[in-house]
Parts: C-alpha cells; sequence; structure tokens
C-alpha cells in the first residue's frame, strides 16, 4: 500500500528525473541484491538483512559509488541514510528529508549519533510545518537548515481523470487506508459505523485497506458490535490498485489521534492528500499535519475522533449530496493545484542553481 519512505524515495527519484537530472537509488528492498535499471532510474538492491547489516552494506555501496562517479549533489530521504554519505566522506553537497517520526522517536545515543548527521547537511526538506515544530525541538539545527516543503500526490495523473464522486448514488462508500495500529483511530470508525447502524443509517459501507497489530482486533470489534456485514477488510493493497479504490469510495476516513504517544504524530499523511485529489470529501484528526491543509467544512472535515462526531459527520455528507459535492470538487481542485512532486524537490533544486 501507499505511503512509508519507500513510496517517498520513488516519487522524489522520479520527479528528479523529469527535471532533467540522472538519479542513481541506494535502498533496500525485497529481491536479489545488486544493481538494476527502472525505467530511466539506475537502482542498487542492498538486498536482505537486519537493520545493522542494512546499514553496513548501504555504506559499503554508497564509499564504492561516490569513488566512482561525480555527483552533483546527494539527497538522502531520511537522516540515517544520510550517515551513509557521511561516514564514506562525500565532498558532494548533502541534503536530507525530515518526515517526522524518525527524528521524534530517536532517544540516547542515536539522538546524539543524528545531531552529528544534521550538523553536516546543507538543508534538510521538512513535509509540514508540524514536522518542523516538533523536530525542531529535539533538532534547534532546523530552524536554520529546515525548509518546509509538501509532498505530491501519488497519482496525478488518474487523479485527474477520475469521475465526479456522485453523492446521490444509494450507498455510501467510505474508504479507510492505512497501517492498522492506535494512532490510526480505525477502530473509532467501525463505531461510527455501528451508531449510524442503530440509527437505521445502513446504506453505508467501509473498505478498510491495510495490515498492522491491530487488524484481529479490529475484526473482533466489527463481529461484536454487528456490522461485519458492512465492512470489508481488504488487507494489503499493492500501490497499483489504490486508485480503483479512491473511485469505489465517497468519503475517506483517517481520524488520527496521537493521545497514546505525542511523538508518534501524523506528519503529513500521504493517502489523505490522494484522497482529496480524487474528489473524496475526507474527514480527517485535528491533530498533525492535515489541519494544515484541510479548512474545516470547505475542502474536508477536521474531527477529533469520537465515533460520535465521525458518525454525525457522515450523517451530513449523506444528507446534503449537493454540499458534498462542492467539498469534494475544492478537494480536487486544491489537491491538484497546490501538491506535487516537482514542486517537494524545488527548494534543492534552486538552492543548487544559486551555487552554478
Amino acid at each position: 500500500m501507499l505511503g512509508g519512505v519507500e513510496t517517498y524515495s520513488e516519487q522524489v527519484s522520479l520527479a528528479y528525473l523529469r527535471q532533467g537530472y540522472s538519479v542513481s537509488v541506494i535502498t533496500q528492498f525485497p529481491g536479489p541484491p545488486g544493481w538494476s535499471t527502472r525505467g530511466l532510474l539506475r537502482v542498487y538492491n542492498v538486498g536482505p538483512g537486519a537493520q545493522a547489516v542494512v546499514a553496513w552494506k548501504m555504506y559499503r555501496e554508497t564509499v564504492r559509488f561516490l569513488k566512482s562517479n561525480d555527483i552533483s549533489f546527494i539527497h538522502a530521504t531520511t537522516w540515517r541514510v544520510a550517515l551513509a554519505a557521511i561516514l564514506a566522506r562525500s565532498k558532494s553537497a548533502l541534503y536530507t528529508t525530515v518526515h517526522g517520526r524518525e527524528v521524534a522517536m530517536s532517544r540516547g545515543l542515536v539522538s546524539v549519533l543524528m545531531k552529528q548527521v544534521f550538523a553536516k547537511v546543507k538543508m534538510a526538506i521538512v513535509i509540514s510545518q508540524t514536522s518542523l515544530n516538533y523536530c525542531s525541538q529535539l533538532l534547534p539545527v532546523l530552524s536554520r537548515i529546515g525548509t518546509i516543503s509538501w509532498n505530491g500526490i501519488t497519482f496525478p495523473a488518474e487523479a485527474r481523470m477520475a469521475n465526479a464522486v456522485d453523492f446521490g448514488s444509494d450507498t455510501l462508500t467510505l474508504l479507510t487506508a492505512c497501517r492498522l495500529v492506535e494512532r490510526k483511530n480505525v477502530s473509532s470508525c467501525i463505531r461510527a459505523i455501528s451508531q449510524l447502524n442503530e440509527g437505521g443509517m445502513r446504506n453505508i459501507r467501509l473498505m478498510i485497506a491495510g495490515t498492522g497489530d491491530l487488524e484481529s482486533e479490529l475484526k473482533r470489534l466489527s463481529v461484536e458490535l454487528n456490522v461485519d456485514h458492512m465492512i470489508t477488510f481488504l488487507g494489503h493493497v499493492p500501490q497499483c490498485d489504490m486508485p480503483g479504490l479512491y473511485e469505489q469510495a465517497h468519503v475517506f476516513l483517517h481520524p488520527q489521534k496521537h493521545s497514546h504517544d505525542p511523538r508518534d504524530f501524523e506528519s503529513f499523511c500521504l493517502a489523505v492528500v490522494d484522497a482529496m485529489a480524487f474528489g473524496l470529501v475526507t474527514i480527517a484528526g485535528c491533530q498533525g499535519a492535515p489541519q494544515e491543509y484541510i479548512v474545516d467544512g470547505r475542502n474536508g472535515f477536521l474531527v477529533q475522533g469520537m465515533p460520535q462526531e465521525i458518525a454525525e459527520v457522515l450523517r451530513k455528507i449523506s444528507e446534503n449530496p449537493c454540499v458534498s459535492a462542492e467539498i469534494a470538487t475544492t478537494a480536487k481542485e486544491w489537491a491538484l493545484e497546490n501538491l506535487s512532486w516537482d514542486r517537494h524537490i524545488t527548494p534543492i533544486i534552486d538552492c543548487e542553481m544559486q551555487h552554478l
């Protein structure tokens, strides 16, 4: 499924290609180790192994690559990856990305190492104001080298071609796509469905895409609340299949909460902006980055994450199809106009161009 550093790295690499750069990627993914070509991308897979083993392989290959190639600059998609370039003593300009939790969760000796890395970074792309606010408390240097640049959307061409959502249909179809962990608050979505069902609103269906620690618990909850017939657990969904899911749905549910651990916050949420780009009405949690780009009642809805609140918004969407269609259109126009991966990497390109 979409999301994570893997998707981010892919989208950023493709954006650099579109800007005319020759791009080589050193990373780790399932499959045989070694260099391969993916379109115009040269990709090196360090292969499987424990975290320390993968880190060593990445360092080793980075050293080899930098010694034999003339590199304009390095964009490390996390600070941990940047460490390999620093240990290789590369003289190329080093940029990195701050997503959020990879900084927030660093403690002890790891935090000390992280600070050493950022001392050598020329610029850090920070994906939201939320991330900058939190991470700069741990890394004061970010107030100087950090530049906010929102992520792009994953499927711009498919989103532009998608038909307008029909909010006058007999069934209101909801979609949730995320890791099934506590922060994502999927249990409140299920409880909201139960409340609507008990209140007589039965023309509603929920698709849940994703896997995680709470998957079994959430399935049990849907049975206990007698709404399992209204909910479909899709499990892992390949990224390429996500546009089809967006086109089936009317509403995207993502009522995230941070109360269980303030360090585990929503730093951007690619799934939310992708849903907006496809013209879905999005219900997102008011904590974290979604509050930066969702204007409540205009291009989506922001909620505290309680089941009753989610249920009330869903009823409002169902009972006001014209208003819902207007909100969906506004969301789509905003996402397509303001979010792109080419724009995301512009600060780095501009910085490089200034030093030519």
